[in-house]
């Protein structure tokens, strides 16, 4: 396993923790842990491409095209889908009482892909395509769809147990 997968998990099992503890003494400590593990997640993104490539900063060198086909095409990035969409989760959770909160978590996924993308772009390492936006959002709305399944479930649990 990569370094760079490190922060990640170090993030979810932050979040998973704070969670957890939410309803006890620790709360206040483990959400202050949770959130600079994710602090350092978003963080780490961007800085990893420039990172690989020495800190080197030129023109951004990014494809802008856009397109249905592309579009489709982009779809294939599994990659990008299943991690946006754990990126998701885990701004959903660290946004915890903010209004909007679904709306937030998209808006903040989002940035952070079009971050990676620019560092991708400015570090030269891979390539840097705006069309990875797609799957990107792809990810944020299957992370919206747990949520909301979740909170479904939830809901219908609290109303047939009284």
């Amino acid at each position: 396993m990569s370094m760079a997968w490190i922060p990640l998990l170090l993030t979810m099992v932050a979040t998973a923790t704070a969670l957890y503890l939410r309803h006890t003494e620790w709360a206040a400590a483990s959400l202050w842990a949770s959130r600079i593990a994710y602090s350092t997640l978003v963080l780490q993104a961007p800085l990893y491409f420039l990172h690989r490539g020495g800190y080197r900063v030129s023109r951004p060198a990014c494809e802008w095209t856009f397109g249905l086909d592309l579009a489709i095409y982009s779809l294939t990035n599994y990659a990008h889908i299943v991690l946006f969409g754990v990126l998701f989760l885990v701004t959903f959770a660290q946004l915890r009482g903010v209004p909007r909160q679904i709306v937030c978590s998209a808006a903040v996924t989002l940035a952070v892909g079009l971050l990676v993308e620019l560092a991708q772009g400015v570090s030269g390492q891979h390539h840097c395509r705006m069309r990875d936006l797609v799957p990107d959002s792809v990810g944020a709305l299957w992370g919206a769809t747990v949520v909301w399944a979740v909170t479904a479930i939830s809901d219908f649990r609290r109303r047939v147990r009284p």
